[in-house]
């Protein structure tokens, strides 16, 4: 077994080696305080947190690709592991693979042609037909083995050999595959830019009443499995351009009643008590997006609620889109 000294000096050397690459990039670490969020290196707060807490998580960089699936049971994302790392190898394709300490698996791989791509957007949208190439671009079979479509754009991950807050595990290096040099596949470079071609001749979304918008009034209607606070902000987000903050945060409180949670009375201060049937979706969870997004200009655009969309297994809905047309299925072979 590792000793913590060891492990320690395995993870300062991972986080100096990608400062040398890339610079300064986003850390972090869940504290006795909560999760802190901090820029690596951050002077002394940054070893200090190290030291003490440990990072857990750092940003994906530019050039690196995560794949990642998020099947309920360890063996079947570790099945799905097992095929993305045979279509690499086929293509000659080099990365490493890591238990990400619960149950999935991270296949890591780098690509310096992202560098070149200055566009967040773009980048963002590379990467995503990467991931989709291991499904051969059929968006609602990625979906059904919940592929993390989201880790194509600005997101972070467990960093390697840190501890796993749930489990207790450590992201630990399961295999490995060299080759002398990594290029993306041509037909995934295709697929970018006709995606690209596409987008760039409709029309936003935006612009639809919500009552129009086939997603949101599926993530309204329906149970949610998992993802629950992405669907609250999109939800909230969305509803605050229909209606304004204050009606917005009201509907979004009633939807996360009905589905997720009983209301049994107040308390003497007159804030509602409830008995929650979830606990990945609290109270505090809504009034915190409710509070920090009502006066924020940020809201999620079409490309983040399709890439959710496809994450939760729901990518059809998106068909049903007077903007957008349907995606062209392939087989996996």
């Amino acid at each position: 077994m590792i000793e913590f000294n060891e492990i320690f000096l395995l993870q300062k050397n991972i986080l100096n080696n990608f400062y040398k690459r890339y610079g300064e990039f986003r850390v972090a670490a869940h504290t006795q305080w909560g999760w802190r969020y901090f820029m690596y290196p951050s002077d002394e707060i940054g070893i200090s947190v190290l030291e003490k807490d440990g990072i857990t998580d750092r940003d994906i960089m530019k050039d690196e690709i995560v794949i990642e699936n998020d099947l309920n049971m360890l063996k079947m994302n570790r099945g799905e592991s097992l095929i993305h790392e045979k279509k690499l190898r086929n293509n000659g394709i080099s990365y490493t693979k890591w238990f990400s300490g619960n149950k999935s698996f991270h296949i890591q791989t780098y690509f310096k042609e992202l560098n070149k791509i200055e566009d967040k957007n773009s980048l963002k949208m590379l990467k995503k037909s990467f991931l989709l190439w291991l499904y051969n671009f059929n968006v609602e079979e990625a979906g059904n083995h919940k592929l993390d479509i989201q880790l194509s754009g600005k997101h972070l991950i467990r960093l390697e050999h840190a501890w796993h807050p749930q489990t207790m595990q450590r992201k630990i290096l399961w295999t490995e595959h060299e080759t002398d040099y990594n290029k993306l596949p041509e037909i995934v470079i295709a697929h970018y830019l006709s995606e690209k071609k596409k987008i760039e001749e409709i029309p936003r979304s935006s612009s639809l009443s919500v009552f129009n918008k086939p997603c949101i009034m599926d993530i309204y209607r329906n149970p949610l499995e998992d993802g629950r606070k992405r669907a609250a902000f999109i939800l909230f987000n969305n509803f605050k351009k229909e209606f304004g903050k204050e009606k917005a945060g009201k509907v979004l409180i009633e939807w996360w009643e009905n589905n997720f949670n009983r209301r049994v009375g107040d308390d003497k201060n007159e804030n509602p008590i409830y008995i929650e049937k979830t606990t990945t979706l609290k109270y505090k969870d809504i009034l915190y997006i409710i509070n920090y997004y009502g006066n924020s200009n940020r809201a999620p655009g079409c490309d983040y609620i399709r890439d959710y969309m496809i994450s939760i297994g729901r990518s059809r809905v998106c068909k049903l889109c007077p903007c957008i047309s349907g995606d062209k299925n392939g087989s996996r072979n």
